[in-house]
């Protein structure tokens, strides 16, 4: 669940629930009030019969005692109003119904100071029950109605902080990925929220980064460089004694010294990977763009790297389409990325499998070549880091026929890129792999 989702959640759960509480603390408090206030009316009311039926009779105009008993019982919520004098047998006014639904106030009348009989007023339970109940729904509605409008606005302005604080989160995890790819120059923009100490430090991180990043990259760069020298060396002189110009040399030390020659190449290989990336790291390798055939450069990486393919027990397939528009390239160098794609491939793919090199147009001005394996495929975490320099996926080690620099993928990429295309991987752990990239058509 996104933060955004978490936060607003969080907020609306407050938010019912204090209107929750708000509707049972009505439940009882507000009915008790109403209650409170209707019982203050009925007293109120009785005060005023009481003192009608003594004004009545000190007036002596008992007559309008039963008149304004009849008025009272027309009243909502009174079952009848009387007056009984002492001694008498009927009341004057408006009985009042024999039920338990009643509540019955009564007080002495005084004329002159006298008691002379009772004031009765009836009242309904019932209908005070109905009123109160639907204060108390209007109460309800009420509540209900600001917790609503109080969800809406925790949504939306939940919702606007929590975009903005996802919206940071993001950059921040946006950057942190650069970071992981090797990209030590990405930055954050500053800000003077919460988050600046984290933008702050990040910032500071990613400089210091770049920092050792940069003057790693020079030192490996001076030491491939100083060893050209060495190496040409030690390739001259050894092929000098292999070709017996300081004398005879046994077929014993001319296998030795084809093991010296060889191991030298591959360091040479090596050191010149390491100087390529230098200098397309700084955009100093001079590309020579030709319009090539992508199928006659892939047929050649195919027929170079069958014999591979057969020794160790695979199928290398080519699917290349007759007809595709020629690409603006430099033909070595793409070369070159097939042809590392290719050898990644076979030998991350164990005996039986298939590695299938394919090209294919990809819009009107783009090829799209790809080299797909029945290997052990990438784990979703490291598909990111597959281009950065040196790194290689630890669970495919000790499955691979030979150990390489990790440094191939990241040359492919720097290639790629140099001719304005893009390359990237697709793959599932235990699915086999996926290396796809682009190049523009002439």
């Amino acid at each position: 669940m996104s933060i955004r989702a978490k936060f607003i959640l969080f907020a609306n759960l407050v938010v019912w629930s204090t209107g929750l509480g708000l509707i049972v603390s009505t439940s009882f408090i507000y009915r008790t009030s109403l209650n409170d206030s209707f019982s203050q009316a009925r007293e109120t009311e009785m005060v005023k019969w009481q003192a009608i039926c003594s004004s009545s009779l000190a007036e002596k105009v008992p007559g309008f005692i039963p008149v304004y008993a009849q008025m009272l019982a027309m009243q909502p919520g009174v079952t009848g109003a009387y007056f009984l004098g002492h001694g008498q047998t009927e009341p004057a006014g408006s009985p009042i119904p024999a039920t338990t639904d009643a509540i019955i106030l009564s007080r002495e009348v005084l004329v002159a100071d006298k008691q002379v009989g009772q004031a009765v007023l009836g009242f309904s339970k019932a209908y005070q029950a109905k009123l109160v109940n639907q204060m108390l729904l209007i109460a309800f509605i009420k509540v209900l109605v600001v917790t609503v409008l109080l969800a809406a606005a925790t949504i939306l302005g939940g919702g606007l902080f929590a975009d903005r604080i996802g919206r940071r989160l993001l950059v921040l995890r946006a950057a942190a990925v650069q970071i992981e790819e090797g990209n030590f120059a990405v930055r954050i923009p500053p800000s003077t929220d919460e988050l600046s100490f984290f933008t702050e430090y990040f910032n500071r991180v990613a400089e210091r980064l770049a920092t050792l990043d940069q003057r790693k990259d020079d030192f490996i760069a001076s030491v491939s460089h100083d060893l050209r020298s060495p190496l040409q060396c030690i390739t001259g002189y050894t092929r000098f004694v292999m070709d017996g110009v300081s004398g005879p040399v046994t077929e014993k030390q001319q296998k030795q010294l084809a093991i010296v020659l060889k191991s030298a190449a591959q360091l040479g290989s090596l050191v010149n990977t390491i100087l390529d990336i230098s200098k397309l790291e700084a955009e100093k390798l001079t590309l020579n763009l030709k319009p090539a055939d992508i199928k006659l450069i892939a047929t050649d990486v195919h027929n170079m790297l069958a014999v591979l393919a057969a020794k160790y027990q695979l199928s290398l397939l080519l699917d290349v389409p007759d007809g595709l528009p020629q690409a603006k390239i430099d033909a070595e160098q793409i070369q070159r990325v097939m042809t590392n794609l290719v050898t990644n491939a076979l030998t991350l793919t164990p005996s039986g499998g298939s590695v299938t090199l394919r090209a294919a147009q990809d819009g009107p001005s783009t090829l799209r070549i790809s080299v797909a394996d029945t290997g052990p495929g990438i784990p979703a975490d490291k598909i990111r880091s597959m281009f950065t320099k040196f790194f290689q996926v630890e669970e495919t080690k000790k499955d691979a026929r030979k150990r390489g620099t990790g440094l191939g993928l990241t040359i492919c990429k720097l290639l790629v890129e140099a001719h304005g295309g893009r390359i990237w991987v697709e793959s599932e752990w235990q699915k086999g792999a996926t290396f796809i990239f682009t190049v523009p058509t002439v």
